[in-house]
């Protein structure tokens, strides 16, 4: 079979599948997941080594001697029947089921884009039941869609737009929230499991999130400024005294501690590492955390779902503006625009020259070196449900009635 009929054939498969597998899907994740790509590959941006060939008679020093040494970012595959049951069993059903009722602060915001510097979100009160279901409302303001493949381009054709759903208040925001979450596809959930190791005698601040003041009530915030009515929420896990204590798995609820562990081969030597934090991240599709650095060396284990990570090297910071190890540039609009100004050109320089991007999909490990700038993106549904077409959404349009229109009126005019 020809490369093009290959292609053509794969093109087709992936339409029905996404088909059958979303019920949803919106105009703006196709066109930011599609432009991503191509930026990352115009610019050829150098993508982080992948190993996969550890397992569980090689040591930690193994690991430690030929790779952790190196400080250079990771990819670790293969590893998935070593972290526990977290894969399978992490999902809504069994979060609202063991823990649901938890009371925990989650990120509102109605940008896609957060902003750790600028603040542009809220931090507010919730369960994790809540929050889940707040995520689901957002999945089910998308649109049903039409799919239409040609021999280079997959055209989406989106149907009736939904009504707008007013978030005046929680108790009547969440009152049509039916029972049937757990039924739904988890397109919507994006988890990732952070630990963090520290060695010993390094000078580390404690990382604290500046929640006080921001509880004035159990009631939910809603920040009304929003044009698009689209709001995006993120979840990162606390210590048990949220103002004291760092986050650690292993004093969390027994369905979290019990079905994860970091895997042995990866582990680094006892007597050289203290454990500093783990934490448990839950974040919607379609958004972008922050580019900061941590001080402690990181493993981020990808649980659900698929996330493109821009790491830079720790010599680049002062570029960046840093500000509690944070930086409030948008990474995606440096490098998909062209009128930036002077700072942004330099940035965009080293993004394009030094950068590396992580593609991580369920189960694999990225080993992020202290002091290296990252920049997330949880990727949309319908570019993770199989990994034999990762490639093809990038061949995603949507389909525009009123250009269609506009094509045809000049015609006519000629």
């Amino acid at each position: 079979m020809s490369g093009s009929k290959k292609e053509e054939k794969n093109f087709d498969e992936y339409a029905k599948y996404i088909k059958r597998k979303i019920k949803k899907i919106s105009k703006d994740e196709i066109k930011t997941a599609r432009t991503y790509e191509e930026v990352i590959k115009k610019y050829n941006i150098k993508k982080v080594p992948k190993v996969s060939n550890l397992s569980n008679d090689i040591s930690s020093d193994y690991f430690y001697n030929f790779y952790y040494e190196k400080k250079q970012p990771l990819i670790i595959s293969k590893l998935q029947d070593k972290i526990g049951q977290c894969i399978k069993i992490f999902n809504s059903t069994n979060i609202i089921k063991h823990i649901g009722d938890t009371k925990v602060s989650i990120h509102v915001g109605n940008s896609k884009f957060l902003n750790n510097v600028d603040k542009n979100f809220r931090y507010t009160l919730s369960t994790l039941k809540e929050f889940i279901e707040l995520i689901s409302k957002e999945d089910d303001k998308k649109e049903p869609f039409k799919i239409h493949c040609t021999k280079d381009k997959i055209y989406i054709k989106l149907k009736k737009k939904n009504k707008e759903i007013k978030h005046s208040d929680i108790s009547s925001y969440n009152s049509n929230i039916n029972n049937d979450v757990e039924k739904k596809n988890e397109n919507y959930l994006c988890d990732i499991l952070k630990t963090t190791l520290n060695k010993k005698d390094d000078y580390h601040n404690e990382e604290k999130d500046s929640i006080n003041n921001v509880y004035n009530n159990t009631h939910m915030y809603f920040i009304h400024n929003n044009k698009k009515n689209l709001y995006y929420y993120y979840y990162r896990s606390l210590g048990v005294n949220q103002f004291k204590d760092v986050s650690n798995i292993k004093k969390m609820n027994s369905f979290i501690r019990d079905n994860f562990f970091l895997p042995q081969p990866i582990y680094p030597p006892y007597h050289l590492f203290d454990f500093f934090s783990s934490i448990l991240r839950i974040g919607q599709t379609n958004l972008f955390i922050w580019l900061h650095y941590d001080i402690p060396d990181n493993f981020l284990i990808q649980i659900k779902g698929r996330k493109k990570i821009l790491l830079i090297p720790p010599k680049y910071i002062q570029y960046f503006n840093i500000i509690d190890s944070s930086s409030s540039y948008n990474l995606f609009h440096i490098l998909t625009n062209k009128k930036l100004n002077a700072r942004e050109k330099s940035i965009k320089k080293i993004l394009c020259k030094y950068s590396y991007v992580a593609d991580l999909y369920e189960g694999d490990i990225l080993f992020i070196p202290s002091l290296w700038l990252h920049y997330v993106y949880n990727m949309p549904p319908h570019t993770y449900m199989k990994r034999k077409y990762k490639q093809i959404h990038q061949f995603c349009y949507i389909k525009n009635k009123k250009q269609k229109k506009k094509k045809k009126k000049k015609k006519k005019k000629k």
